[in-house]
């Protein structure tokens, strides 16, 4: 069950249309054994019964797929609920919440190390303290960079305390900080906007829009993206990495 959840994700659709989707799938269905395809009741219901406990463990098995390279980059980004379009929301002069989601990628292999997730208007410093306890019991980092949302003392402090080099810009109030943010630059600044690339291509395959009414749903449904994007990364670089070794194989035949 747990599995076509995360094929319902991946196919970005409703319950009802996957439950029809996999019907006209026999080869999938062999694939995962099924002798019946379940009712799109009975995903919705295994969906709720779900713990997030188990659902953040799958979370963190995902990050580990690929090793980390030390460097990592934070952000967040929001994911709009409901299914209306903002021309027609816009139109009606109707409003829908979003929910904050804040990220943390390597950003080698741009696998997404840990995710935290709210309902309420939350700085960015403050998800990334959470965040950051969270991921360092996992792995370890040598550099974070953010953007200058994430300029904070306290912020720093606690990256230094982890033996995390803060790459993040300071806001400009002098020559000062000018100087130091050209130094900022050549540490690898630039890095930082993988994560936004991260987040478009969350957004594009899987949809900027969750589906579900309940909050405790919505942040599972959040979860199994990222789930799924993570093992989606893997099999690409598995698929390079083998693309490259047959290039190689090749060359040495000629």
């Amino acid at each position: 069950l747990l599995s076509l959840l995360c094929l319902k994700v991946m196919f970005n659709m409703t319950y009802r249309d996957f439950a029809d989707h996999i019907s006209l799938m026999p080869e999938l269905q062999r694939v995962l054994e099924l002798k019946t395809v379940p009712h799109h009741t009975t995903l919705h219901k295994a969906m709720q019964r779900f713990d997030q406990s188990k659902i953040n463990e799958l979370l963190d098995k995902s990050a580990k797929l690929v090793d980390s390279s030390g460097k990592a980059a934070i952000d967040s980004t929001f994911f709009q609920k409901g299914n209306a379009s903002q021309h027609y929301l816009k139109r009606c002069d109707m409003e829908v919440k979003t929910q904050k989601a804040g990220m943390i990628i390597d950003t080698d292999n741009q696998v997404i190390l840990g995710l935290t997730l709210t309902n309420r208007r939350t700085h960015d410093t403050k998800l990334a303290k959470k965040l950051l306890k969270r991921v360092i019991k996992r792995l370890k980092l040598d550099k974070l960079f953010g953007d200058k949302g994430f300029d904070c003392e306290g912020l720093r402090q606690s990256l230094r305390h982890y033996g995390i080099m803060p790459v993040i810009k300071y806001r400009i109030f002098g020559s000062c900080t000018d100087w130091v943010n050209v130094v900022m630059d050549s540490l690898g600044y630039h890095k930082r906007s993988l994560i936004e690339t991260v987040n478009s291509v969350i957004k594009r395959k899987y949809g900027d829009r969750l589906r579900s009414i309940d909050w405790f749903m919505q942040f599972k449904e959040t979860k199994l993206k990222v789930v799924v994007y993570n093992i989606d990364r893997y099999l690409a670089i598995c698929y390079i990495v083998l693309l490259d070794w047959l290039i190689s194989q090749s060359k040495m035949a000629n």
